[in-house]
């Protein structure tokens, strides 16, 4: 048989398949019979795992990009909180300035005061301790939740225990199960809901008269009474449920986030693929696919040629170090005796 057109061929041969192995073009000596080899064997072709750097380049920047919104919600929640902190200081501040209006009895007054002054003195280790966000723990936010309900349930008794007093309760839980504590949110609904319910009963129950500077003068029902503090209660359990509700929403939101950005990745390392594979089918007079296989007795050098059957490669014998060229044909031409035989 002559040597193999390198205007013919193109792609990888298939497996188990017979390729034909011609002489090179130009080569001294007389044209040799067809030779019969086998597909490459051995370890993976050079080109592909040159081409694996741009796939794990991809999903190290997918990973990347996760990550960084991972931590982007995490620093913005120890933000958030840090200001909540804040904004409660000044709530204190304004709270205090407003005791010498009203007319309570002085160990209220009292109490309110160290209530209030202990409460920032608290918050200002956590906020202090947040600046490190690595602080910035569940557990932690747990204990600063749950001092703050109970801290909280004093205002409210100081200001009306069926006045609007309760909302104070009902922005913090809305608050805490917005963030990564929502686990913990249970346990600071049910410092709330106790410390309510055991400042309603007090009341409710005659054993002492609503102190609050808010309080009706007029004596009101006990079924009044019982109405409004189920009332609170339920707003207390509305803020729970909405605040978990919400939360879900917005994992669900990031999650749907994640895999996009994932499925993002994945279509870019495809492309770099496809792109590479296109440069390599391209390139004539260097490198290939198989280039640097061993290929029956022949290790395979620069392509020659591209066509529509196939490639055609240089080539060695690996005893003789003789030149040949190479031809892999398509897989799907394997099956036709004529094309091989060719």
């Amino acid at each position: 048989m002559g040597s193999s057109d390198p205007s013919e061929g193109n792609t990888e041969s298939g497996e188990g398949k017979a390729t034909v192995v011609d002489k090179p073009r130009g080569t001294a000596g007389p044209v040799d019979a067809a030779t019969v080899v086998d597909k490459p064997r051995g370890p993976q072709l050079s080109d592909q795992d040159a081409d694996e750097p741009a796939s794990r380049s991809a999903s190290v920047g997918s990973t990347l990009s996760l990550t960084t919104a991972t931590e982007a919600l995490h620093l913005e929640e120890v933000r958030r909180s840090r200001q909540f902190i804040a904004l409660g200081w000044l709530a204190s501040i304004a709270c205090m300035g407003v005791v010498p209006l009203v007319d309570v009895p002085r160990w209220m007054d009292i109490a309110f005061i160290a209530s209030l002054a202990w409460g920032i003195v608290v918050s200002f280790y956590f906020h202090q301790r947040f600046k490190d966000p690595s602080k910035f723990t569940t557990q932690q936010m747990l204990r600063l939740g749950v001092f703050v309900a109970i801290n909280a349930h004093v205002i409210i008794a100081y200001f009306g225990i069926f006045s609007a007093a309760p909302t104070i309760a009902v922005l913090g839980m809305h608050f805490v199960a917005r963030g990564e504590a929502s686990r913990e949110l249970p346990y600071m609904f049910l410092v709330c809901s106790g410390c309510f319910a055991a400042e309603a009963v007090v009341v409710i129950a005659g054993v002492v008269p609503d102190p609050g500077v808010f309080a009706s003068e007029e004596p009101l029902p006990r079924s009044t009474l019982i109405a409004g503090a189920v009332f609170v209660l339920g707003i207390y359990a509305l803020a729970y449920h909405l605040g978990v509700a919400m939360r879900k929403a917005s994992l669900r939101s990031i999650e749907g986030l994640q895999q996009q950005t994932r499925l993002a990745a994945q279509r870019k390392a495809l492309m770099d693929e496809l792109r590479a594979d296109l440069e390599r089918a391209l390139r004539v007079g260097g490198p290939g696919r198989y280039t640097g296989q061993t290929l029956g007795a022949f290790k395979l050098g620069d392509v020659l040629g591209r066509g529509a059957m196939g490639e055609v490669y240089e080539a060695r014998h690996v005893d003789t170090n003789e030149p040949a060229a190479v031809k892999l044909l398509r897989r799907e031409l394997l099956a036709d005796p004529t094309h091989v035989a060719r």
